[in-house]
């Protein structure tokens, strides 16, 4: 039971990895609320000190809290990058919350431009 949750939570991580990465592409106002989504997740990462999902996660697998488990670093070493560390994950991870934030903004500026002509 523990590891069928612990799987739910992964996919729900995996779902929240794929809107921080893609919600940029929705149509107005998809990239309003996906700025929104952004500062959120960036904001509970500064309050909590990490990721709730990745703390679930390590709950529901039995694994000490203390225990390392890096969601973002994982992710990437899956998808061919094996020598990726945890400083680079995070430089990654930070960047391309910047980057999607600043794409966010271009967006709705946008938007404005277009609604006031």
């Amino acid at each position: 039971m523990r590891s069928a949750t612990a799987n739910a939570v992964y996919l729900l991580h995996i779902i929240v990895f794929v809107y921080g990465a893609a919600g940029w592409m929705l149509p107005m106002p998809g990239p309003a609320i996906h700025l929104v989504f952004l500062l959120g997740v960036r904001y509970h990462w500064h309050v909590t000190g990490g990721c709730i999902l990745t703390k679930w996660e390590k709950h529901f697998l039995g694994m000490p809290a203390e225990e390392e488990r890096h969601f973002t670093r994982n992710l990437l070493r899956s998808m061919g990058l094996p020598h990726i560390d945890d400083e680079g994950a995070y430089k990654v991870l930070t960047a391309g919350l910047g980057a999607l934030a600043a794409m966010d903004s271009v967006f709705i500026f946008s938007a404005l431009i277009e609604a006031l002509n």
